[in-house]
């Protein structure tokens, strides 16, 4: 519920709401000449001002506000705590400041950094305590947005649909927000409106495969199986060609010669191979014993033990050095023979390799000097090109069935969720009709004759249609959205719905005096309802739209919170812009 919208400007009037009819009407006084005017007197500024309050875009009309730094503040009660809400014109637009007036303490009030909050976040505090949502479907990507349902309270504009809040909104977001205000699984609309948008994807990409730039390119089942029947027969026929092959006319017998120098040439590859790793294996040996017969071990020994042992120890030392020279040398000998014998065996490994491959050279020269070796790996790669064609014909057939069978559990998922989204309306109908049965009253009240509310099931989810039996007129059409708008306002869930609802002087034009009446003295029985004691109606009117018997009842004047006369300067903001 609203409280009071005030500004930070001693010209701007602070305008207190209260639970009921609120009015804010543009009036005439007895001397105004011809062209004082009713028009542009801020009516709909002021909706402005509390949709801005409310996490709404910053409107350009309030650019001249900006430059002389205007802040509105909103006074409301959110899940019974009061608060007020104040939003600056200038900068930072990102951010609402926060004032706890009276009640209990909410949780979400710990958000606060200095006593502001981020508007994101406002507007996430306002989904969970005005209308109920989770915190998981906050985001945009949930399809569900607090915004979005407060502008279907905020009646800033009517479109002939009034299931709409503009007249390009998509029908995925009007039947998401309808669904949910009704009571009905608004996700199965949501999920619905999904598999609608991947069902158009597949219809945008068969069409194109249809054109003749990509239908070849693409192609259909039936005519790549039988492409691919001729491509295996192909390749088994050049398979068989390939295995039957005979070089005619070989007395020589080359082919033979040739596959046992291409098994020589192997063997003696293996033997140069292992030749060059003997080698180096003996020479680091040979490097390893050069430096174990440089150590200084007993040169050192002999040194200290001069002085200390007797001339027989020294003696024997000598024995010592000359046995492991002995050693060494024998060593050295023997990895040197080694060596040479490797070095003869490398060196006869590598001439006879060479012999091997001059002769090997030379007989395929001669078997491919008419022509046939080639025309033999002309049928090899011809066999491996037809394999690889079928192989890429098998991914392209079972990509199509994929998307066959993708499109088919799309079309089943489609009819499992339209068949619960039946069942979950039947289980609601009793809801359904209590909307319906209202819509009707307020109809047949404004026209004399039943109006239609009926919800069905489509490939989009729930659909609600609504029908009036008068002409298709603009007053008619206003009337239709009016109803709509109560009907929500008297029969949703106040855990979905905050219980306000404001309709600027839009909604009223074009409308016949007599259902102007009418409309605002049903909303006056409506709201005057003890069990209604919560609801609030705010409505903007010029006084040329009121009846005379209207404008002087009391109930009416009653509920005029402000009232804007044609001679005040700048009107409701005090300053023209």
């Amino acid at each position: 519920m609203l409280v009071q919208l005030s500004a930070n400007k001693d010209i701007f009037v602070p305008i207190n709401f209260e639970p009921g009819l609120n009015v804010i009407l543009a009036d005439r006084t007895a001397e105004a000449s011809k062209t004082d005017s009713r028009n542009a007197r801020g009516k709909s500024s002021l909706l402005s001002a509390v949709n801005y309050c409310l996490g709404g875009n910053f409107p350009r009309e309030f650019e001249v506000l900006a430059d002389d730094n205007w802040e509105f503040r909103l006074t409301i009660i959110l899940d019974g705590v009061t608060v007020a809400v104040s939003r600056n014109c200038a900068s930072p637009r990102n951010r609402v400041s926060i004032d706890h007036l009276s009640g209990e303490v909410p949780a979400w009030l710990s958000l606060l950094e200095e006593g502001r909050l981020q508007v994101d976040t406002w507007k996430q505090v306002l989904g969970w305590k005005w209308f109920g949502l989770p915190d998981q479907v906050v985001d945009e990507t949930a399809r569900l947005s607090s915004r979005t349902l407060l502008t279907y309270l905020i009646r800033r504009s009517a479109p002939d649909d009034p299931t709409k809040i503009i007249a390009q909104q998509s029908a995925r977001s009007s039947r998401v927000h309808t669904s949910y205000l009704m009571g009905l699984d608004w996700q199965v609309t949501n999920e619905l409106a999904e598999l609608k948008d991947e069902q158009q994807v597949y219809r945008a990409i068969d069409t194109a495969t249809s054109s003749k730039f990509l239908s070849s390119a693409v192609g259909n089942e039936d005519d790549l199986l039988i492409e691919r029947q001729e491509a295996i027969l192909a390749r088994d026929r050049v398979a068989q060609q390939t295995r039957d092959f005979v070089l005619l006319d070989d007395p020589d017998d080359l082919i033979s010669q040739a596959d046992r120098l291409t098994g020589e040439v192997n063997s003696l590859r293996n033997d140069v191979y292992m030749a060059r790793q003997m080698i180096a294996l003996h020479e680091k040996s040979l490097e390893e014993s050069a430096q174990s017969a440089s150590d200084e071990t007993l040169t050192m020994l002999r040194a200290e033990m001069t002085s200390a042992f007797r001339e027989e120890a020294l003696a024997r030392l000598d024995e010592v050095e000359a046995f492991h020279n002995r050693i060494y040398q024998n060593r050295v000998g023997y990895l040197g023979q080694e060596l040479e014998e490797l070095r003869g065996r490398l060196s006869d490994h590598e001439r006879r390799l060479s012999v091997a491959l001059n002769r090997r050279t030379n007989v395929l020269s001669q078997i491919n000097a008419g022509g046939v070796l080639d025309e033999l790996l002309a049928l090899q790669r011809s066999h491996v090109e037809l394999g690889t064609h079928v192989r890429d014909l098998d991914l392209q057939i079972d990509a199509l069935r994929r998307w066959d069978r993708a499109r088919e559990e799309l079309n089943v998922t489609k009819g499992e969720l339209r068949v619960l989204a039946s069942e979950t309306l039947k289980e609601r109908q009793s809801v359904v009709d209590r909307f319906a049965n209202r819509f009707d009253s307020l109809i047949r009240s404004l026209y004399g004759r039943g109006g239609a509310l009926t919800l069905k099931v489509d490939d989009d989810g729930y659909k609600v249609t609504l029908k009036v039996p008068a002409s298709a007129s603009t007053g008619v059409s206003r009337m239709k959205l009016f109803s709509y708008d109560l009907t929500l306002l008297a029969e949703t869930e106040s855990r979905v719905h905050p219980k306000f609802l404001i309709h600027d002087s839009v909604v009223f034009d074009g409308v016949d005096t007599v259902q102007t009446q009418t409309a605002l003295e049903t909303v006056e029985s409506l709201v005057t309802q003890p069990e209604n004691s919560n609801f609030q109606y705010i409505v903007m009117l010029n006084s040329n739209e009121v009846p005379e018997a209207l404008s002087r009842s009391e109930w009416f004047l009653n509920g005029v919170r402000r009232r804007i006369l044609e001679t005040e300067i700048g009107g409701a903001f005090g300053l023209l812009f």
